[in-house]
This record gives C-alpha cells, structure tokens and sequence, in this order.
C-alpha cells in the first residue's frame, strides 16, 4: 500500500502499523482497517475539530513517546539517540505552535507619526522631532532587511531539507511494501516510523520560519507608510522652518537646568575627594584607583558642562544658516562655519570612543579584581566601591558622547538644509551621488544570476534535485581562484619535479614529462576545488557534454593511444633524448619526448614531429645505442691483373692513418666479389658518433686518401667503375 498524500506522514504512529498489517495479511479487512487507522486524524478535522486541539494531541502523544525513550535504560537509550533528538524538537516545536495559537495573534501595528502643528514657518526643534522619529524607523528597517534576508535563507534550507526527509519518507515506504518475513517487518515498521517523525519535524521547523518571516514583513511593511509620511512632513517643514527667540530661550533654559545637575553631581565627587584622603595607600590600592576615576570623572563633567553650555551658540548657527540662504555669500560663510563645527565635533566624539573603549577594558579588569578579593570581605568592599566609582566614569563619558553625537547629528542638519537650499549642487555632492549610483550598479552586476545549475542528491538511493544559482560574482570568484590555484600548482609541481631530478632519481626528459601530467592532475583539483567554494555545481557544464562527447568520439582513441605511448618510451628509457636514430626512412637526433609526440630533427636541419604510438609500432634504428660506434662499408674496386694483396694493404694503412677511425673495433678489408670489370674490395670502418667529423666527411677522406694512394702506386682503376657507397649498420 502506497500513500500519496503526504500529508500522510502527519498521522500518528499507527499509519506505519496500518501499512505494515495490509500488505502482511492482503485481506479486505486488513485493507478497511489500514484506512480507518490512517484516516483517523484527518476524519476528525474533517468533523471541525480545531487546529490547536490536534496541535496539542499530537504535543501530549510526542511527549508521551518522549517520556518513554527516556525511561529505558542507558544502554538502550543510546541506541535511540537519533530518535530522542528528533523528538525533543518536535516537542520544543509544537510547544511553541500551541502558545502561538494559544495567545493573540500579533499583528504589525504602524507606528502613528507626528503632525506638524501650527502653520508654516515651522519650529526648527519640530523639524528635529519629526527627523528624530524618522530615523528611528530608519533604524528598525536597517536592523530588519538582514534578519529578513537571514530568515530567506535559512528557509530554502528547510524546503530543502524537508524535500529530503519527504523522499526518504517514500523510500521507506517502498521498502515496508517489500518487505517479506517478520524480521523485514519489525525493521521497516521502525524505519518508516523515524523517517515520518523526521518529515513532521521538518514541516514544523518550516512553518516555524514561515510564521517568523512572515512576521519580519509585516513589520518592514508597517513601517513604509509612517515613514513615507514622515519624509513628506519633513520636506515640508524644510522649506519653511524657522529658529526665533522662544526657540533659543527655550534652549538656554534646557541647558541651565542640565548645567545644575551637573554641578551638583561635581560638588558631590568633591567631597566625597576630600573624605577619601588616599595618600598613605599603595600605588595601585584600589582607594588610589577609586581617587583617579573619581578626579577623572571631575574632568569629563567639566568637558560635558562646556558642551552643554556651547548648546545655545550651535542654535545661534542653525540661525545664521537659515538667515544665509537668500544670499550666496552669506550661504558659503554659514556653510564653511557650519563644516567647521561639525568637524570638531566628530574629532572630540572620536577621541571620546578611543577613552570609552579604554574605560570598558579597565572596567573587566576591575570586575577580575572583585572576583579575586572574593575572599577577603574588606578588600572586596573596597574593590566595589573603586567598581562603583570607574562605572560612574564610564557613564559620564557616554552622557558626553551621546551629547557631542547631538550637536553634530544638528549641525550636519543645518548643513544639509542649506546645501538642499544652493542652486546648483557642489562637485562633491556629485562625486557623492555618482559613487552611490556605480556601486549600486556593480552591486546589481555582481549578483545578477546567469543561470541555474541542477544538482542531484542521492537519498536512500533515489535522486533528489536542488537548484542553484550561478552569478557574475561566483563566476569571476571561480576565475580568480582558479588564477592563484594555477600559480601555486605550477611552484609545487616545479619544485617537487626539481628535487627528484637534483637526487637523480629522474632525468630531465623525463622531469618535463611528469611535470606536464602533475599540472594536469593538479590543475583539475583546483578546478574542482574552485567550483566547490564557489558553491557552483559540476551539473553547470552539463551543456558541454554533447561537444565534449562528440570530440572523445573522434580524437580520444589516439590521444590516449600517444599518451601511454609516451608513457611508455619515457620509463622503459629505449629511446633517449639526444639520441640519433632512424624511423621509416628518416634519421636524426630525437629533440625532445613529449606527451603526444617526439621531436626528430634531421641531418638536414628539419625537425619533424612523430606520434610517439609511431614509435613503438614501427622500426627504429638507434645509432646511439651501439657500444663499438657506427660501422660503415666503402666499396673499392680495381682493375684485373692487380695484386690483389699489395691493393688490401693499402687500402688498410689509409683506413688506419685517419684520425677518426677508431683502433678497437679496428678497420678491415674483404675481397667482396670479382665483377665483370675487375675485383671489388670492401672497407669496414667504426668512427665515434657526434665525433669531430661526420661519417659521411671521414669516408670521402678515405676515398681521396686511396685514390692517392693508388696513383702513387700504380694501381690501375677498372675500365668500369661504380661509386663508392656509404651504408650504415650495426656491429654483428
């Protein structure tokens, strides 16, 4: 029995009972009872029973098989540990799927922005409100888009994974239809009941992320209308805003009264200063810590007390600015003071972040002190006070940051008001916009999918396919590896092949022979290994397939053929480069022995190239091989009547008198045949190969060398005579 419906997987552990009974006993009964098992839970949703009543049957039944698998004893619980961990978060899931549902649903509710109240010209500090609160909203969708996007992705796992756990599901199923004794039962039964338990918990755990992303948008979505409102009130306001005399009064007296606070808080730390007396203690005693942060604390309040009291002139330049921007002048002045401002600020906020960073790290050292002196009730109590009084620093100083933070935020306002106020925009406005527009540009090219690649998964056996996108950016990402891969394949393998042939364990033919093969096996790794990184699957070049086939159809069988070949005559070493040999008619010197072929370079000076497959299957003469030199044949012939053994001796003595004539083997001379024209003589010679003088020159120098000697002699030539021939062979 096969189910179709995967929502099968959902029902309770009798469904794999049911299918295991029915395919057992094959009766009609059996048949009516799988159904009524397995159609159980949908027969009673299908009645109207509500979605959080089957949430918390199927919440109290994995509990209940929870409870159990803890029970058993240790040997066998560790046995069930794939089991138990699929359990406990289907539980920890529908748990939270029941109080979800249980409680009320939680909806975005927009954030209702300010009006703007009165008519224009509008308050400058309500301006600063309504920008305020845009920036907030500002704030929660900068922190949203990555927890959405995070949320995105973690999802197209789930669908993944739970495509997975729904292919095995049907696997099992298959295998329990097959199944065929009682033991293939009870393990198929086991095996399905974990492969539905698993699928469940995968559909949980997406839902999970479907409700939380689902949640993520509403809240972006909630805040698109606020925030749009928000720009447009703003926009408004800009064009006619206004800094009067109420304004600044109203500043001058938020300042009087933080200066107050500010001042009590610094005759306080006075006293507590003159109480303390810590003269007579160690250096770094913790009342002589407490006495420096306390003295400290006393600088940054006077740091905050002038920033404070500055507060009423940084209005005063919001109020030049807004004055300036009818005329240019004016507008550069304000605009140079405003920069001016804006750049001390951020200078004093910098060296303010530098000393709370410091502050933080003494205060964990601080913390360490107190845990040390747990022991000592006395030390201890004064190690909290100097915690206390370095914590008090630490807040003073970020009560002056978020201070310096303000009037920069205000004045970089008033900046920008007045740029928005120019006619034409600056040069850096420009440069700003074109740098923001190219690098959304390449952002956008960089990510621009150019196809998707399927690549198949095997589970239990049967393929699961899973798309991926390929980008621009992998693919530059794949060349770039690839580029560094190449550089450091290509030092190892030169390296490696360099120290064998220094040990002599390889000669240099054969060096650049396996160096070429390390490349290759080396160059595919990082392809492949290059892809891999680049999340790019094998299955991307499936498009080449039919080219790749069709050319391993037309030229594989012979390349492989010469590559073994080369194989071959490299590690057997029979033919060497350097060698002078003779193939199918054509003699040389064998220039170099490569994967596919061998150079031969000619007598003539022409190279020609051999697949090396030519070399194995056809005759090869090699000259160098030969231990006594190369033997070549003159043949010499005289006239009737000669003296035939006063004529062999001189033809002996100028084969000896030459300089390259080798003694051992030493030269002799045959009687070869008697012609018609009179008898003939042959002249067997070694000469070293590549001596001083090719065999071809020694043998017209003997030739000269007889002919003179036969003159002078009076030999007489035959009234026919042939041309003496020079023919190579090797030593018998």
């Amino acid at each position: 029995m096969r189910w179709a419906d995967p929502a099968c997987a959902r029902s309770p552990v009798p469904d794999a009972r049911a299918v295991v009974a029915a395919r057992r006993h094959r009766g009609r009964g059996a048949w009516l009872l799988c159904l009524v098992l397995a159609a159980g839970p949908f027969a009673l949703q299908a009645q109207g029973t509500p979605a959080g009543a089957s949430l918390q049957a199927e919440l109290e039944q994995a509990r209940a098989q929870l409870n159990g698998l803890q029970a058993l004893p240790p040997l066998q619980r560790e046995g069930q540990a794939d089991r138990l961990r699929a359990l406990n978060r289907q539980v920890a899931l529908l748990g939270a799927r029941v109080d979800a549902l249980s409680s009320p649903a939680e909806t975005a509710v927009p954030p209702q922005p300010a009006a703007l109240e009165g008519t224009a010209p509008y308050a400058t500090a309500q301006l600063d409100r309504l920008r305020d609160q845009l920036d907030s909203l500002e704030a929660q969708r900068a922190a949203l888009r990555p927890l959405q996007a995070s949320l995105a992705a973690e999802r197209q796992e789930a669908a993944t994974t739970l495509r997975k756990a729904a292919e095995a599901l049907r696997l099992r199923r298959e295998q329990t239809e097959r199944a065929r004794d009682d033991a293939a039962d009870h393990r198929a039964r086991d095996e399905l009941e974990m492969a539905q338990l698993e699928h469940r918990v995968a559909e949980l755990e997406l839902e999970r992320i479907d409700r939380a992303l689902a949640q993520t948008q509403g809240r972006l979505h909630a805040l698109d209308d606020p925030a749009r409102q928000l720009a447009a009130q703003i926009d408004t306001a800009r064009a006619a805003q206004r800094i009067g005399a109420e304004d600044l009064a109203a500043v001058r007296s938020a300042a009087d009264k933080e200066r107050r606070a500010i001042a009590t808080q610094r005759a306080r730390l006075e006293a507590a200063l003159r109480n303390s007396r810590p003269d007579g203690a160690a250096p770094d005693s913790a009342a002589q810590r407490r006495a420096r942060w306390d003295r400290d604390t006393l600088a940054s309040l006077t740091e905050l007390d002038a920033v404070v009291t500055a507060r009423a002139t940084v209005w005063q330049q919001r109020q030049a600015a807004l004055d300036a921007q009818g005329s240019d002048t004016a507008r550069a002045a304000a605009a140079t003071e405003l920069q001016r401002s804006i750049d001390q600020a951020r200078a004093h906020e910098r060296g303010i972040d530098e000393r709370l960073a410091l502050l933080r790290s003494e205060l964990r050292l601080q913390r360490s002190r107190m845990e040390a002196a747990s022991g000592d009730a006395s030390g201890q109590a004064a190690e909290r006070r100097s915690l206390d009084s370095l914590q008090r620093r630490l807040e003073v100083d970020e009560d002056l940051r978020a201070e310096l933070a303000r009037v920069a935020l205000l004045l970089e306002r008033s900046r920008s008001d007045l740029a928005d106020a120019a006619a034409p925009p600056s040069s850096q406005d420009l440069l700003a916009r074109l740098r923001a527009g190219t690098l959304a540009l390449l952002a956008a090219a960089w990510n621009y999918e150019l196809f998707s690649a399927p690549e198949t998964l095997v589970v239990e056996g049967r393929p699961v396919t899973i798309d991926y996108g390929v980008t621009v950016g992998k693919s530059i990402g794949v060349v770039l590896l690839f580029g560094i891969g190449w550089w450091l394949a290509a030092r190892l393998g030169r390296r490696v092949i360099e120290a064998f042939v220094r040990r002599g364990t390889l000669g240099d033919a054969q060096g650049r022979v396996l160096y070429r093969w390390l490349m290759t096996a080396l160059l595919l790794l990082v392809l492949w290994a290059a892809l891999k990184l680049a999340r790019i699957p094998l299955a991307a070049f499936a498009f080449l397939g039919g080219a790749l086939a069709i050319g391993i159809g037309f030229g594989a069988q012979n390349l492989l053929k010469n590559l073994m070949s080369g194989v071959i005559i490299l590690f057997e070493r029979k033919i060497r480069v350097g060698d002078v040999v003779t193939v199918g008619g054509v003699s040389g010197t064998v220039g170099a022995i490569d994967l596919r072929a061998t150079t031969l370079r000619g007598f003539d000076g022409i190279q020609q190239i051999l697949p090396n497959s030519y070399l194995l299957e056809n005759l090869v003469g090699d000259w160098s091989q030969s231990p006594g030199g190369l033997r070549t044949e003159l043949r010499v012939p005289v006239a009737y009547g000669t003296d035939s053994r006063a004529a062999a001796a001189l033809i002996l003595e100028c084969a000896r008198a030459h300089p390259q004539v080798l003694a051992t083997p030493a030269p002799d001379v045959l009687l070869d045949e008697f012609a018609a024209y009179g008898p003939v003589f042959k002249l067997w010679i070694w000469t070293a190969l590549g001596g001083a003088r090719a065999a071809p020159l020694v043998a017209s120098d003997l030739r000269f060398a007889i002919d003179r000697a036969f003159t002078a002699r009076g030999i007489a030539p035959p009234v026919t005579r042939h041309d003496i021939t020079l023919a190579p062979a090797a030593q018998p």
